[in-house]
């Protein structure tokens, strides 16, 4: 049985990825995120541009970023990815297929989720993105 040590609560593990055997390096959680089990989760109202990133951007409109911890709970259908990841995978690993416009509110695309999907348009400056009434397009 292999025994894993991770960094305590609110810190993640630092090494670049595929760095077997070196000395785990715990560093603070990045500002906009949740560090549990070395993970980094992106927390509502944050963005990042890769999921490999650390670096997470506040989004200008809030609620369409919905964060990765709600998105990755519903598609693996548990409470909370950070307390019941499967098998000890990843939230990526076990959902795949996510991009981080998964993790934009309907309707909205793009960095920090503010371009919105073909059929939807802005609702006032730097508003929600809404579907176009019937017969109109963006």
């Amino acid at each position: 049985n292999r025994v894993e040590c991770f960094c305590r609560e609110g810190y993640y593990d630092s090494r670049e990825e595929g760095m077997v055997g070196a000395a785990k390096v715990c560093a603070p959680c990045p500002k906009g995120a949740r560090c549990h089990n070395d993970r980094v989760i992106g927390q509502r109202n944050f963005w990042r541009e890769d999921p490999s990133k650390t670096k997470l951007f506040k989004c200008a409109v809030l609620g369409v970023c919905l964060g990765e911890n709600q998105v990755f709970s519903e598609a693996l259908g548990v409470a909370d990815v950070l307390q019941e990841s499967p098998a000890g995978l990843t939230a990526r690993e076990a959902a795949p297929g996510f991009t981080l416009d998964s993790t934009c509110r309907f309707g909205h695309t793009g960095r920090l989720c503010q371009a919105c999907i073909s059929g939807h348009a802005h609702q006032g400056p730097g508003g929600t993105c809404m579907r176009c009434p019937r017969g109109e397009i963006s």
